[in-house]
């Protein structure tokens, strides 16, 4: 039987760790998950006979996450999205002929919008362009938004001209 010093040591040094754990993990959860995660990355690397298990709980973050990233799989963060089919140059290249044609005052359509990427597309002999693609696009484009466009009427056009309400 141990002794009763012994007890209190260890069960001391069971509350010191616990009190360490918790003001890490408080600590930890006002950072981004993606810091937390590179800096449990960095201290697997640094003691490798750390558990990754107890690693993962320090930095509160999940598992599996620190694991798949320990073998180089990249975040969905850093991953291009399954609707980007066109290179950023092709994009940018729509996006500066769409903000063209809106300074000469033509609105283009979505329709418009995916046919220059189709065009841009088949020159590459990949086909088209999906369904949905133009709405992505410009979800996707912070310089591009939609807006509902509706014809002019021509009395009331003649009635601001300021020839006509001068007379």
């Amino acid at each position: 039987m141990a002794h009763p010093s012994e007890r209190r040591t260890s069960s001391n040094f069971s509350t010191i760790a616990t009190k360490t754990l918790n003001s890490l993990q408080s600590i930890m959860e006002s950072s981004s998950n993606e810091s937390r995660l590179l800096l449990a990355i960095q201290a697997i690397e640094k003691d490798s006979n750390l558990s990754i298990q107890i690693v993962a709980k320090i930095y509160n973050v999940l598992e599996t996450t620190l694991r798949r990233r320990r073998t180089g799989k990249p975040s969905r963060h850093d991953i291009p999205t399954n609707s980007k089919k066109l290179t950023n140059l092709e994009e940018e290249v729509i996006i500066q002929h769409i903000l063209d044609l809106d300074s000469q005052g033509i609105p283009p359509r979505k329709k418009n919008v995916e046919d220059m990427a189709n065009r841009l597309f088949a020159a590459r002999n990949r086909g088209r362009v999906g369904v949905h693609w133009a709405d992505n696009f410009i979800t996707r484009q912070p310089r591009i938004s939609t807006c509902k466009t509706r014809r002019y009427d021509n009395q009331r056009a003649q009635y601001e001209d300021p020839e006509i309400i001068q007379d």
